[in-house]
């Protein structure tokens, strides 16, 4: 889904909506943005159990597809997919136990152990948006860098995204006025209307936006990696159970490797998933970089950059201090690297 694509909950208010044609949703299903509540499995499972969260964001693809394909009961493993409407409900989730697994923003982990200590893990980087989160100015409006005061549309308030975005322009988000409309499609209606001069959000509404005339001034491609998602494990479960996670690993990148060779099958078999068609998946992939066994490996050891998920949490870590009271976490503790390591 970094900014407030799926933002967080503790600070910010997480909202992804892929579609306003979205009616029902797999949990608890639920009728026109009514959020989805954690439905315990009834299902008897001699397997070890993963209540595995997710927001609908097509780059979690992979895991909904291996349990679809059987590919975790290879591995001796019962994974249960609860998708969310709600990041604050999969939050209170993770919180409360319900949820030992999930896929997030790596700014979501960071943020939740500042305020709470260290619960979970990162173990892999699912992907990076590239270009399909973006700051939009309406048509007619001055450019965001010559327009301090002005009003934007966003979900929440400013996250990691909009903080490297706006400073960009040599400016914070301290110098506009942000409007929470309260969903992306709002957000939109206020640009239209000229309610707002600027927007920030992702697609396809970025897409909406543009054609009401918006410029695009800043996108998540100008900066790789700043918007990264992740999943992550409970730390109890990681330590207590790592050859669970080892073979969870396995199985995800056996997935990865039949949706890289068969997209369309892969999007046709997760689609029900997600609620989006086969062409909408291949339409929002296009603005999503999806990481494979070499860059993840890759992306697990120490160098500054972005690339590294070290380098990116470090770097969360310090733009939140500017927002946040400063913590005594360390962001290296959130990873947990072996997982991607002990792959072949």
């Amino acid at each position: 889904m970094s900014y407030v694509r799926r933002p967080v909950a503790i600070m910010f208010v997480i909202v992804l909506a892929m579609s306003s044609a979205y009616a029902c949703f797999v949990i608890s299903p639920s009728c026109c943005g009514v959020r989805g509540k954690f439905t315990p499995s009834t299902s008897f499972s001699l397997y070890p159990s993963i209540n595995f969260g997710f927001e609908l964001w097509p780059g979690f693809l992979i895991v909904p597809l291996a349990e679809k394909l059987g590919y975790f009961h290879d591995e001796g493993i019962d994974v249960q997919l609860y998708p969310y409407i709600s990041v604050n409900d999969l939050v209170n989730d993770v919180a409360s136990g319900k949820i030992n697994a999930r896929a997030g923003l790596s700014s979501e982990i960071v943020y939740e152990a500042r305020e709470s200590g260290i619960r979970a893990y990162i173990v892999l980087i699912t992907d990076h948006s590239v270009g399909a989160d973006a700051v939009l100015t309406r048509k007619g409006a001055k450019p965001i860098g010559a327009s301090k005061g002005s009003k934007i549309a966003y979900i929440g308030e400013p996250d990691f995204f909009v903080q490297w975005a706006l400073s960009s322009f040599n400016t914070t988000p301290k110098d506009y006025v942000f409007i929470d409309a309260g969903s992306e499609e709002a957000s939109v209606e206020l640009l239209r209307k000229g309610l707002v001069d600027h927007i920030i959000t992702y697609e396809p509404y970025v897409s909406m936006a543009k054609q009401l005339g918006a410029t695009e001034e800043y996108t998540s491609a100008e900066s790789p990696g700043v918007v990264t998602d992740i999943i992550a494990f409970d730390t109890k479960y990681v330590r207590g159970q790592p050859h669970v996670l080892d073979g969870f690993m396995r199985a995800y990148f056996r997935a990865y490797d039949y949706w890289k060779s068969h997209p369309k099958d892969a999007y046709r078999i997760v689609r029900s998933t997600f609620h989006i068609t086969e062409s909408d998946f291949e339409n929002q992939m296009r603005y999503i970089e999806m990481l494979d066994r070499d860059a993840n490996k890759s992306a697990m050891y120490f160098y500054s950059g972005l690339g590294s998920i070290y380098g990116n949490v470090r770097l969360i870590s310090l733009f939140a201090n500017q927002y946040m009271v400063i913590s005594n976490i360390n962001p290296d503790d959130l990873i947990y690297p072996n997982a991607v390591r002990n792959l072949p």
